[in-house]
């Protein structure tokens, strides 16, 4: 069976967990406690401040996978919105409503088709991911204000738990995506 993770998205790593420093070196002892403590593999954890380069990629590290996000909210729920149109306009027309019963075949179509691109635009609005834009935000800025940041790419919820649980102990400040 589908889950709805891989119906909607093409990325592994749908949350992101970031904790902010204000010294070099507490952000590097952190995101070796991560590894270590929370069991994660090095490539998912980063270490980022002032200096370092490609700060924007290292925050949305599935490029490829954003796009198949993209393309899969899109098509998913534009189809399941065509189906809900279909459902709904067909239902006025067997509940007897007078101006979808004069004119079937168009309340159907008509219904479809809103059915379709309101699925579409919800789509949209679940591949932008305003969270993970709010976190990318405070990260960016932080790292600007010449803070550091320990931004990790947990994959599955029990990783998610396990790098909170490890940063919540070595900084004040940790943000994470829904």
């Amino acid at each position: 069976m589908m889950t709805t993770h891989s119906l909607l998205f093409g990325e592994r790593s749908l949350t992101t967990v970031a904790a902010l420093f204000g010294q070099a070196q507490d952000a590097r002892d952190a995101a070796e406690h991560v590894v270590r403590d929370a069991h994660l593999p090095e490539k998912r954890v980063k270490v980022l401040g002032p200096g370092v380069p490609g700060v924007e990629r290292k925050l949305e590290p599935e490029e490829a996978g954003i796009v198949h996000t993209l393309i899969k909210t899109h098509v998913a729920l534009g189809i399941i919105g065509l189906i809900v149109g279909l459902l709904g306009g067909g239902a006025l027309v067997l509940g007897g409503v007078g101006w979808a019963a004069a004119s079937p075949y168009m309340t159907v179509s008509v219904a479809a088709a809103f059915g379709a691109v309101g699925g579409m635009m919800l789509g949209g609005l679940v591949s932008m991911r305003p969270d993970r834009a709010l976190l990318d935000t405070k990260v960016e800025e932080a790292v600007e204000e010449g803070r550091w940041a320990v931004v990790v790419h947990p994959v599955d919820h029990d990783e998610e738990e396990r790098a909170l649980d490890v940063l919540e102990h070595t900084s004040g400040e940790v943000v994470h995506t829904l």
